[in-house]
């Protein structure tokens, strides 16, 4: 025995309204257990990335953590700048590099796990290089100090770390003297920092602009309780759950509280304001009772909710293709705030309407200022003053739920029909929506409302071609934080590769133990370091090796002398030759910041130097190690798989829709309305990013940043793609909807557009409010995600559904119905008046005949 689609959904229906006390029961012991869980989420965050598997980089880690576990350290850099001095080489200095380094000792016994400072070293010229590295060639006043930690992962921790090494540096801080603490977890503090204060803002500021906007549409201030309900709930519990997943699998990365939160504000908000519009309209238009009102509007908007909701949740679980952990937890913490709001929308948001019908059925815009509608006790005569002669001929009509009411009296069907013919054209004529819209799509004008928009975007969408991504993680730090002031300082008077060194790993364990006691590896560690000072940008400074010291080749005999002495290489030698002697390290001080774009061409001639065949030995293996090669490798391998994702994603997608709507031009629709407006909102995000076209606003969200943060693609494509189909399935269903009760193409494309049009903007608005707010972030890749976010919202809200939909739609004709069914003969046109006469069928066939013909 087979059910449509109408029999399971109420089915769906009176299970839900008979258990609804149940639902909301469960949705609000989910509520507290996002209170009591959820907000521990925004400590348990990441900036760390590991190599993904099958790449060069993940060979090299995994080699390096077997051969050198005790490197496994977390490195912090202590800067130091003093102001009325000489030199800094002084007392006040070395009491206050001291004291900072006993403040590192004493947070956590065994946390400090050593230290390299000006006055750590054996005095003697044996260990003036190491010495003269910590002092500034540039500024004269300026030296650093590096320590090294046990590595700590739990973010709270690290807070409290580095809290106490800030609050130690402005007790020692005297008489104007700078002093600095940066290390890359310093960085992830200051980032999740941030974010908190980011959703803050949001919270404050954004959600009341966006329930405000949401309670003038829906014209009921009681209607905002049901969002705000909603947005809590999906927010927390999905905050909660993914909390659970970092314990268990991988750590998200650290602004993706922040992009989940946009997300559940714009997305369920938009779906509450799609299902509480509807159900006004059921109530005040269809004239349903309390629970049918209910009914219909989940019926009918969560047809659309749902279909937006799992096109938006597909488009997430395409980055979970990515094998790299930054990726694809952005993937699943968007997906699953995604499928939070839309359960919680299809389910919490009906069972409030059901279990409290006398509540919600009372609209008023304002409490005790503005007028009072009320629903509650209407049965079949409290209609709309307009309206109050007419009700619903059957309130049980699922097929034509806008069929003409019957009178009460005994006027005929046909002065029915004419009454209300004349009605909805006075409606339709004073509709701004309407009147805009018949004008786009009059043939054969309708031609222009497509090309002109095209042409007009194309120059921006060109600059798509001249996209660059970056790897700074300037771009992940927070613009006034702590941490960026003190980069800036380092990176003006020392190599920013002090602190994070890069190194490649000679790996002779396959000979056994001790091989590195030999000639043949002395030999071939001398060549690759020389190489490295010949082919880099590195000098001979900089290169430092067991068989490499001051620019000069050290063979075995001359490294056991050297190890005999009172000097800096005994301590470099135990320091770069594992337990085993079986693999050494040299080491690479890199003038450039590791964590900048300078690194990919560094690794690229890095790796083409080991690949070499003169250097080709048996048991002998070559890796260039260092975390920045880790990020190397995953932006490689995300970039090099995002353009099949993408396809595969969105030809999914594609077929989804196409088979939900059944119509198989979406395809076809989609190139216009989807890809052309993507290109467009991308290539101006090159425009402002890349080679800065707004920097004369002085805005540091808009300003160039030599590029886009390399996620920001990522992450944007699949929101801005799903957010596009969001409104595009909306309308359409909406003139689907007409176009099965007997409405002409034409005609349903207006009455589609009049009816969403207003909704549409409101759920723009609402959105970009939503994604705006990210705007105000001190942090560039969340500026760069807002914007492309809000700019793609509001072209796609104001241009591509209210002028180039509705034009698409209008060449499309029957095409855009194959091989649905849709009504053929008896046709009506937007006033509802059957288009019998020869001169209302030409008028309302021109196009279809046009697209026939072609």
């Amino acid at each position: 025995m087979t059910c449509t689609f109408r029999e399971a959904y109420d089915k769906y229906f009176s299970i839900l309204a008979r258990f609804k006390w149940v639902v909301i029961v469960f949705w609000l012991a989910a509520l507290g257990f996002g209170f009591g869980f959820g907000l521990q989420f925004l400590s348990a965050v990441s900036i760390e990335v590991d190599a993904p598997k099958g790449t060069r980089g993940y060979d090299a880690q995994h080699a390096f953590r077997d051969l050198f576990p005790d490197h496994n350290q977390q490195s912090y850099l202590l800067y130091f700048e003093c102001k009325n001095c000489e030199t800094a080489v002084n007392n006040n200095t070395r009491r206050q590099v001291e004291d900072s380094i006993r403040a590192a000792g004493s947070w956590k016994d065994g946390y400090l796990q050593g230290y390299q400072s000006y006055w750590s070293f054996p005095p003697g010229p044996g260990y003036d290089p190491p010495r003269n590295r910590l002092l500034s060639q540039i500024n004269k006043r300026a030296m650093v100090a590096v320590i090294n930690t046990s590595p700590e992962f739990n973010t709270a921790d690290l807070k409290s770390f580095v809290t106490h090494m800030r609050d130690n540096i402005k007790r020692i801080r005297s008489g104007g003297d700078y002093i600095g603490f940066l290390g890359s977890q310093a960085v992830l503090v200051d980032s999740v920092e941030e974010s908190s204060t980011t959703i803050t803002e949001i919270d404050l500021i954004v959600l009341p602009l966006a329930l405000s906007v949401l309670v003038y549409v829906v014209g009921s201030w009681r209607m905002v309780i049901i969002p705000i309900i909603n947005v809590g709930t999906t927010l927390l519990a999905s905050f909660a759950i993914m909390y659970g997943l970092t314990t268990v699998t991988a750590k998200a990365p650290s602004f993706v509280p922040s992009v989940m939160e946009a997300m559940v504000m714009a997305l369920s908000i938009d779906y509450s304001l799609f299902i509480l519009t509807r159900y006004r309209y059921e109530l005040s238009k269809n004239h349903r009772r309390g629970v049918q009102a209910v009914q219909e509007a989940v019926y009918h908007a969560g047809e659309v909710v749902f279909m937006s909701g799992m096109t938006l949740v597909s488009c997430f679980l395409g980055m979970c293709g990515f094998p790299t952990q930054t990726v694809y937890m952005v993937g699943v913490g968007c997906a699953l705030c995604l499928t939070m709001a839309l359960l919680i929308n299809l389910t919490m948001t009906p069972a409030l309407l059901l279990a409290f019908p006398k509540f919600f059925t009372k609209f008023q815009l304002l409490p005790f200022c503005t007028r009072l509608q009320d629903f509650s006790n209407r049965y079949d005569d409290l209609l709309e003053e307009e309206d109050s002669k007419y009700v619903l001929a059957d309130t049980n009509d699922h097929q034509n739920p806008y069929s003409v009411p019957r009178r009460e009296s005994t006027l005929s069907q046909g002065m029915q029909a004419e009454a209300y013919a004349k009605s909805e054209k006075e409606k339709l004529e004073k509709s701004y929506w309407y009147t805009s819209t018949r004008r786009c799509i009059k043939w054969p004008y309708v031609f222009l409302t497509i090309l002109v928009p095209l042409g007009l975007i194309a120059p921006a969408a060109v600059h798509l071609l001249d996209f660059k991504y970056s790897m700074s993680n300037e771009q992940i730090a927070p613009r006034n934080s702590l941490s960026t002031q003190c980069q800036d300082h380092v990176k003006r008077n020392f190599p920013l590769g002090l602190m994070n060194p890069l190194y490649v790993l000679v790996d002779a364990s396959q000979l056994g133990p001790n091989s590195v006691e030999t000639d043949d590896f002395f030999n071939i560690t001398a060549t690759i370091s020389e190489l490295l000072v010949q082919d880099t940008q590195c000098t001979s400074e900089q290169v430092n090796s067991i068989a490499y010291v001051k620019g000069m080749p050290l063979d075995l005999e001359k490294s056991k002398m050297a190890r005999q002495l009172q000097s800096y290489y005994n301590d470099f030698y135990n320091l770069t030759v594992n337990h085993y002697k079986d693999a050494a390290l040299i080491q690479m001080t890199v003038p450039f910041a590791p964590y900048g774009d300078d690194t990919v061409g560094f690794s690229k001639t890095v790796r083409s130097i080991l690949d070499r065949g003169y250097l080709q030995r048996d048991g002998f293996k070559y890796y260039l190690v260092g975390y920045p090669i880790w990020i190397v490798d995953t932006v490689n391998l995300t970039y090099e798989l995002f353009p099949y994702i993408i396809l595969a994603t969105v030809l999914a997608i594609f077929f989804f829709i196409s088979v939900l709507l059944m119509s198989a031009s979406v395809p076809l629709r989609y190139a216009f309305t989807l890809v052309f407006p993507l290109s467009f909102i991308f290539g101006v995000a090159v425009l402002i990013y890349q080679e800065g076209a707004l920097n004369g606003l002085h805005w540091a969200a808009l300003e160039n940043s030599d590029g886009m943060y390399w996620l920001t693609p990522i992450i944007t494509f699949p929101i801005c793609t799903g957010l596009a189909l969001d409104y595009d399935i909306f309308l359409i269903c909406r003139v689907i909807e007409y176009r099965k009760m007997g409405f002409t193409d034409k005609a349903s494309i207006l009455k589609a557009v009049h009816e969403t049009g207003g909704i549409i903007t409101a759920a723009g608005i609402i959105m970009a409010i939503a994604f705006g707010g990210m705007m105000f972030s001190q942090t560039d890749t969340l500026n760069q995600i807002a914007w492309i976010l809000f700019s793609s919202v509001l072209f796609d809200t104001f241009v591509v559904r209210t002028i180039l939909v509705p034009a698409v739609l209008t060449l499309g004709g029957p095409v855009n119905w194959w091989p649905r069914r849709v009504p053929k003969n008896n046709l009506k046109n937007e006033f509802g008046e059957e288009m019998n006469g020869e001169s209302d069928i030409k008028a309302g066939s021109a196009q279809r005949l046009f697209i026939v013909n072609k």
